[in-house]
């Protein structure tokens, strides 16, 4: 005579889930797969390129300011004028061999012997 329903059919959502579970990890092991496969084409086949550019980015090009006109007073004295003047700097870490650096400025420039010590 009556037979009872069911509201839910436990079997059936349990497949879906199941379904959509294996779906979705699917999906996560293809993007880490193509991750991987981005890090590896970078790091591996592209490190020549990217070293490259990274040493250009640590070498910086600055521009020199135009000299200014001379400040005379009304009676055409020098009141100031314009003196270059310049900066070198060494970073340890990207040279080799300090004191043969060191030895090949001073018979550019002029460096003091408290700056030598700085270094050594």
């Amino acid at each position: 005579m009556f037979k009872p329903t069911t509201l839910k059919d436990f079997y059936r959502e349990k497949r879906i889930f199941g379904w959509r579970s294996l779906v979705a990890l699917a999906c996560v092991a293809l993007l880490i797969i193509l991750l991987i496969m981005r890090m590896v084409s970078l790091q591996v086949f592209g490190y020549e390129k990217y070293s490259t550019l990274s040493d250009k980015n640590r070498i910086s090009v600055e521009p020199l300011a135009p000299n200014r006109g001379l400040i005379l007073d009304r009676n055409g004295t020098l009141l100031a004028d314009n003196q270059p003047s310049y900066s070198v700097s060494i970073t340890k870490e990207f040279t080799q061999n300090i004191a043969a650096t060191i030895a090949e400025l001073r018979a550019l420039i002029a460096i003091s012997d408290s700056d030598v010590d700085r270094f050594q």
